[in-house]
């Protein structure tokens, strides 16, 4: 299967090529599908997706130390919340955090599982992560998944900080024109409402470092290439066309060459990120010294601070860069919730 380069609007957007064309036929590789249980290929016992199985991976292969330590740490990794319908299976990024959906974490995984021949987890992992995605294209950095069955509530708590991770209390309301179409407000433990369904919130305001459909492309290389397979590349393709109009019309479109590129925007400049959990630069980095100048003026100007404490896991955290550009960090985010995520505004 390759891009179909005469596709337009709802055209098939891959073909498959004809037989004798497929340069992967000169090298083909043998199939590394493994068994059907989610997890115990990956070194994790089947119990933890409530799958059982006595199939054994059809490959043989010898791994060094450091590659088994590594595929361990990686099933130690996956998490599932909720069941039925409202089961969602995604990898964390902190070992002891649960709830947490972290845009690069979950795209970096999923290439790593499907190289693994678990494409399959790739999807899923992928679905998780694009469930929040907004009417208008946006995608959140981060996917808070929560649920309360008999009181009892898992995944992500509804605070501003789990562990050293923003939390969805940071976000309280969507923008106007962000609408998943799964989205599903939080609801508080004792409402029946929520019984056996999961709460998906999201940063709301914080957009994912744009690495989807790189990330989604390898996924599918690096698979089986099985027509279901392609299905979920198809799937996919549809929802980055969405995303990358996002991108190209609400936030770089004051950028000369943008399609909604105007000149007589000159008095709003360019931007390609509005906030520093929007990239995978240590928020410790000198970089953001200078970047965030004007908003830490402001800050010590008006002697603003947040109305809630810094967790101690916040501020042991390794890119932790110290009480006042953080405060500067959590002023810019309170400016983009107060005015909808409208940049302009």
């Amino acid at each position: 299967w390759q891009p179909n380069p005469q596709a337009t609007g709802h055209d098939e957007p891959f073909r498959q090529i004809p037989t004798g064309d497929n340069p992967l036929e000169s090298t083909p590789s043998p199939p590394t599908r493994m068994s059907t249980d989610p997890l115990r290929d990956l070194g994790w016992p089947s119990s933890a997706l409530g799958v059982t199985s006595n199939t054994t991976p059809p490959y043989n292969k010898t791994e060094t130390a450091l590659e088994t330590r590594a595929r361990t740490l990686l099933a130690y990794s996956i998490r599932t919340i909720g069941d039925g319908s409202h089961k969602f299976i995604y990898p964390t990024a902190c070992i002891s955090i649960d709830g947490i959906v972290d845009s690069t974490t979950t795209l970096i995984t999923a290439r790593t599982v499907s190289k693994l021949g678990r494409s399959d987890l790739s999807w899923d992992f992928l679905r998780t992560l694009f469930i929040a995605q907004g009417s208008n294209g946006f995608l959140p950095r981060f996917v808070y998944l929560n649920r309360t069955v008999d009181g009892n509530s898992e995944g992500s708590a509804w605070d501003e900080f789990i562990g050293p991770y923003p939390g969805p209390k940071l976000f309280n309301e969507a923008p106007e024109g962000y609408v998943p179409q799964s989205y599903i407000p939080h609801t508080k433990p004792h409402d029946s409402k929520s019984e056996a369904k999961v709460n998906i919130w999201s940063s709301n305001t914080i957009m994912a470092p744009p690495y989807h459909a790189t990330s989604i492309l390898e996924v599918f290389y690096l698979s089986n290439q099985t027509n279901n397979d392609v299905e979920n590349l198809e799937f996919f393709y549809y929802k980055l066309l969405s995303w990358h109009d996002y991108l190209h019309k609400k936030v770089i479109s004051n950028c000369s060459g943008s399609v909604a590129h105007t000149h007589n925007k000159a008095d709003v400049p360019c931007l390609t990120v509005w906030h520093p959990w929007e990239t995978e630069i240590d928020t410790s980095s000198p970089l953001w010294d200078n970047a965030l100048e004007n908003v830490t003026r402001t800050v010590v100007t008006q002697g603003w601070t947040p109305n809630f404490g810094i967790p101690a896991a916040v501020k042991s955290s390794f890119d932790y860069p110290g009480d006042k550009t953080y405060n500067s960090i959590l002023y810019l985010l309170q400016c983009l919730s107060d005015h909808g995520g409208n940049v302009n505004n």
